[in-house]
């Protein structure tokens, strides 16, 4: 029973009801100080949520028609500031996939001994985004009209990440 708690229950009535996307958006991951004290609630109850959200889409059988991502804008630094916080890192973070012909039980990729780099298997964001395109249905090299009238790529050259997929 916490706010997040309550989002991926309300996200999971609305797939039910037949939304086709939903967010749920929490912004309070921006540790720049105190990342400890923080987390040591946060973390509990996004694992609760997180985990309660999948196994619910299971049990009610619409996990495999509905894809679940935890996905940030940045990873967070290897070392801790001045401030007990971490900043932006863009060298490297994680993501998680769930359902939607999503092969389960997988890490790809790794970064070395303090999470600063990737150094197995770099994923770019255009290949996120085909990804994320291939499992809802959209062709990743397909076009969209733009406000122009011109036609744009989705994505240009990337490909899902095949070892995602069952």
């Amino acid at each position: 029973r916490t706010r997040l708690g309550s989002l991926t229950l309300t996200a999971r009535r609305l797939v039910e009801a037949g939304v086709r996307y939903v967010t749920i958006g929490q912004n309070s991951w921006d540790h720049h100080s105190k990342i400890f004290p923080q987390l040591k609630t946060k973390l509990p109850a996004f694992d609760a949520a997180f985990s309660g959200l999948v196994l619910d889409l299971e049990q009610r059988g619409m996990l495999d028609e509905t894809l679940v991502i935890y996905m940030t804008e940045y990873g967070r630094t290897p070392k801790v500031n001045a401030d007990g916080g971490r900043d932006h890192w863009p060298r490297a973070f994680s993501i998680a996939f769930a359902g939607a012909g999503i092969q389960a039980g997988q890490v790809i990729g790794s970064s070395d001994k303090i999470g600063g780099d990737v150094t197995d298997h770099p994923v770019s964001p255009e290949e996120i985004a085909a990804t994320i395109l291939h499992l809802v249905g959209i062709n990743p090299q397909s076009h969209f009209v733009g406000r122009d009238n011109r036609p744009l790529p989705y994505v240009d050259y990337a490909q899902p990440i095949q070892q995602l997929l069952s």
